[in-house]
């Protein structure tokens, strides 16, 4: 899902309707994510940065 929002923008992403869930508890997450370019369209890397954001709910 992320990838293919970097379709869209060339800058940052964040998503924030994802959760995490192992047995009965479910963690909800925002995504805040930015592609690394090494040259001119071709990314080198990715970073994303998941948080858990039970608090803000």
């Amino acid at each position: 899902m992320i990838v293919q929002l970097f379709y869209f923008t060339s800058e940052h992403v964040t998503v924030n309707d994802i959760a995490f869930q192992c047995d009965d508890k479910r963690i909800p997450l925002e995504i805040n994510a930015i592609l690394i370019y090494d040259s001119p369209n071709k990314i080198s890397y990715a970073i994303a940065v998941f948080q858990d954001i039970s608090q803000r709910i």
